[in-house]
């Protein structure tokens, strides 16, 4: 190893300190740190995130960290993405520099927007893409195609679609089932369904994923929280599988349940 990134939260004074304390410290085994390039590097051999799952979301969802391994530190709330919390720091930067580590491959969405059979809007999710009314809008109306069937038309004020790694995310939230990150599907979960019959559906990955959202007044697709569109009437959100994937380094031999009931019961127990 020769070239790490160090992807701080810019907006935490601790963490930047922290970010150069693991470059002083890298520098001691004769490996350079960038603490947050401002150009992508071509040559680095791994990249480590300090942060919550927002920050890990916002630099994985980067074309410059597709390729590499990402070791991501929990300095946030839940951090069900990071591999370790904060106080494992120094311990697991010792194996990361002596490589005992494996590599956990998570797919990512492409989502598209299409206007008059145009496209107008590109991102990759590895969370989750979302439908919703503005905040003043009435309840809408969402067509779900799946392949180019229709699947249903649903009074809701939104709809989400996760990738399985999103599933514990706002899906879960919303009522969507838990799902194992090595699972290869879809999940489409419905927002406030005024329907018994709106319940979250799972299809397989290859499918494609077409919606429309009618009786809008304001509506907006979201992805992994980050990033915004707003919709114009007749526009089409399409969801599909992406080539890439991330790539999340473990240290631990930890399985997602043991990961699933720490990281659940600990946000219950401070409150949701």
């Amino acid at each position: 190893m020769k070239k790490v990134a160090i992807l701080p939260n810019n907006k935490r004074d601790e963490v930047l300190a922290i970010a150069s304390e693991i470059k002083k410290w890298l520098a001691s085994y004769h490996i350079q740190a960038i603490i947050d390039p401002v150009k992508p590097e071509n040559d680095l051999d791994l990249a480590i995130v300090l942060g919550g799952d927002g920050t890990l979301l916002h630099f994985s969802r980067q074309e410059a960290y597709w390729n590499i391994p990402i070791l991501g530190v929990n300095f946030g709330r839940l951090g069900f993405l990071s591999e370790i919390e904060s106080s494992d720091l120094w311990s697991g930067l010792e194996l990361v520099i002596k490589e005992e580590y494996t590599i956990d491959e998570r797919m990512m969405f492409e989502v598209s927007v299409f206007s008059n059979d145009q496209p107008v809007f590109s991102s990759y999710a590895l969370n989750e893409a979302v439908i919703a009314k503005g905040s003043l809008s009435r309840m809408g109306r969402i067509e779900i195609a799946v392949d180019d069937i229709w699947v249903d038309t649903y009074p809701a004020d939104g709809l989400i679609i996760a990738t399985p790694t999103g599933s514990t995310a706002y899906s879960l939230s919303a009522g969507g089932p838990i799902v194992h990150p090595n699972m290869q599907l879809m999940v489409i979960t419905p927002i406030a369904a005024h329907a018994l019959y709106a319940r979250p559906l799972i299809v397989p990955l290859e499918s494609v994923i077409k919606i429309k959202a009618y009786s809008l007044e304001t509506a907006y697709l979201t992805v992994d929280g980050q990033e915004n569109y707003q919709l114009l009437p007749g526009d089409v959100v399409t969801v599909k599988k992406s080539a890439v994937y991330v790539k999340l380094i473990r240290l631990t031999d930890r399985s997602f349940y043991d990961i699933m009931r720490y990281k659940l019961r600990r946000t219950e127990a401070q409150g949701g």
